[in-house]
């Protein structure tokens, strides 16, 4: 169970466990980490209701190959307009 504690500027995330993240101004995001999760609260101001705070859970990197991008500098068309995106294929591997 997590709990905010607000003052009258500054806010925190603590936990029923008594850990206690950095308290940090209204407005800005504040933080706690336990254990390997790590838990986010936004609050604009002292009157916020119903804050919500989020859990990033922890996870297995999972490692994969790399695809290479090849990227023709060569202009095809000297018509093209240049403030259009250039569309380019990737070719898998």
């Amino acid at each position: 169970m997590f709990e905010i504690q607000a003052g009258e500027t500054e806010y925190r995330i603590a936990s029923a466990d008594g850990e206690e993240g950095a308290l940090v101004p209204y407005g800005q995001v504040a933080s706690l980490k336990v254990g390997n999760d790590i838990y986010y609260a936004d609050m604009e101001d002292a009157d916020a209701e119903d804050v919500q705070i989020m859990r990033v859970d922890s996870v297995t990197p999972i490692k994969t190959e790399m695809v290479e991008a090849v990227f023709d500098d060569e202009d095809e068309d000297e018509d093209e307009d240049e403030d259009e995106p250039e569309v380019v294929e990737i070719p898998e591997s």
